[in-house]
């Protein structure tokens, strides 16, 4: 298919973008922290936490575990806040500040003050999760550094999403029509 790839200022050929796929890396983030809250997080600085703006409700996220592999995939529910603002549900009629949560990993108080560093928090809903022991990872699969960015690779889509046991097809991911993805 001729229009299947874009090329890149080097001249090499990119995969095209199907719209709503996107890779996330946790860093040092709490695999089950962020399972069991609903969210994907970075912060340090705008480097690490602008990049979450681009996660728009309805994409689906695939999160990877440095060291380990993917661990996670989950559909996001809302656009990047500051930890300052997000909540979570603590029982079925209240909402807590997640900075308010007991026993919250203290990373994520460490510069919640500090509106440059502080971390910026995304809510997600989690298709499937796995443990770190259990993490999805072989040779050739799509994994940088970057805190965001959209996954292309078709490959590294339907391995993780074979080994979650999520469907690749049937809407799964889907951006909702008034849902603006950014550029990444």
């Amino acid at each position: 298919m001729a229009d299947a790839e874009m090329p890149t200022a080097g001249g090499a050929r990119r995969a095209a973008w199907n719209g709503h796929d996107f890779y996330a890396v946790l860093g040092g983030r709490s695999r089950e922290e962020c399972s069991r809250l609903g969210f994907i997080s970075a912060g340090g600085g705008e480097f690490y936490s602008k990049p979450l703006e681009a996660l728009f409700p309805g994409a689906r996220v695939f999160t990877y575990k440095p060291g380990a592999g993917y661990v996670g995939i989950g559909r996001v529910l809302a656009r990047s806040v500051p930890i300052t603002e997000f909540k979570v549900a603590s029982n079925a009629e209240a909402q807590l500040l997640l900075l308010e949560v007991p026993g919250l990993d203290a990373r994520f108080r460490e510069f919640h003050e500090h509106p440059q560093k502080r971390e910026h928090v995304v809510a997600v809903e989690w298709i499937a999760t796995k443990s770190a022991k259990e993490a999805v990872w072989d040779t050739g699969l799509f994994a940088n550094q970057n805190t965001v960015c959209r996954l292309r690779d078709q490959d590294t889509i339907d391995f993780v999403t074979e080994r979650f046991g999520v469907p690749k097809a049937g809407g799964a991911g889907q951006a909702p029509d008034d849902a603006s993805p950014s550029a990444v």
